[in-house]
């Protein structure tokens, strides 16, 4: 009866958030399971592991208030360091728009939750072009590919937020979980064959298809080298045009590079990318027509 009281007081995003957390501060071993899991038995889960924390444990103020809701105990004095740090200056929490050090960390955090392939490099880039690369790999097809599970820092979930990246949120309240599911033993092992010259490669091909993905998401998700910012600049570059003009030569740019048509998200790119730009002094705008500076 507890916890159905306080399942309904508490959001699940900020359930699956908290127990991310506890997980990485508390170093927990087996973690909180925040997939295929009802909401009772995760909060059940975030119960148990607060129980481990002290007052010195470095926890944001969002994790005190959903720990706060669920009506748990907690040392007296956690969080008041990390809440005068951020008042003293001391945490950088990110303002209406990230710097590019704070992109740069996020985007070496996406190459590696998200296990990302090939990479988004940071090299060289300016500003504008670091926040096209990080919408452009957290939405495929319009739909988000983040989720709350995803094992980012509080320091990139910051910045994530101040871009208007929201995680998708799945209710997952009927689904038992996984682990009561009793497949393996009904397994039996195949008897091994004789080794012989054919099957003496066969180990390590095995092994390398064997290896599951992180999650769902993170195996459908493919990224493309040549991406619709690079395209973009491409087409600025090769010379000055109307938005429809430079819409579409972008998009033949990014066909040509393996890519798929689409002149909607050309010319959601083309709005994304050109005020900072034209902040940035590097396109300018004469009347319908933008050039590239040179």
């Amino acid at each position: 009866m507890g916890t159905e009281k306080r399942s309904v007081e508490v959001k699940r995003a900020e359930l699956i958030a908290c127990a991310n957390e506890l997980n990485t501060v508390l170093d927990l071993d087996p973690k909180i399971k925040v997939v295929a899991v009802k909401t009772d038995a995760l909060i059940e889960a975030i119960m148990a592991g607060a129980k481990l924390l002290v007052a010195d444990d470095e926890i944001t103020q969002e994790a005190i208030e959903t720990l706060t809701a669920l009506k748990i105990d907690l040392p007296e004095g956690l969080g008041a360091e990390q809440e005068e740090q951020e008042k003293t200056g001391e945490v950088e929490t990110p303002g209406t728009e990230p710097t590019v050090e704070q992109m740069i960390i996020l985007i070496d955090e996406m190459n590696t939750v998200l296990n990302l392939d090939p990479q988004i490099e940071t090299a060289d880039k300016m500003a504008c072009v670091l926040k096209a690369d990080i919408m452009q790999n957290c939405y495929d097809k319009g739909e988000c590919q983040i989720f709350p599970e995803d094992n980012f820092t509080p320091e990139a979930w910051a910045t994530l937020k101040v871009l208007g990246v929201n995680p998708v949120v799945e209710e997952v309240e009927d689904k038992p979980p996984v682990t009561e599911k009793k497949k393996p033993e009904e397994k039996t092992p195949a008897p091994e064959p004789k080794k012989d010259k054919k099957s003496s490669s066969k180990p390590t091909s095995k092994k390398t298809a064997e290896k599951p993905p992180k999650t769902a998401h993170h195996a459908k998700k493919v990224v493309e080298a040549y991406t619709r910012s690079h395209a973009l600049i491409d087409a600025l570059q090769a010379g000055s045009g109307t938005r429809e003009e430079i819409v579409a030569a972008s998009d033949k740019l990014f066909v040509k590079n393996g890519g798929a048509t689409n002149t909607n998200v050309a010319n959601y790119m083309f709005g994304y990318v050109m005020p900072s730009l034209k902040i940035l002094n590097i396109v300018e705008q004469d009347g319908k027509t933008f050039t590239w500076k040179k």
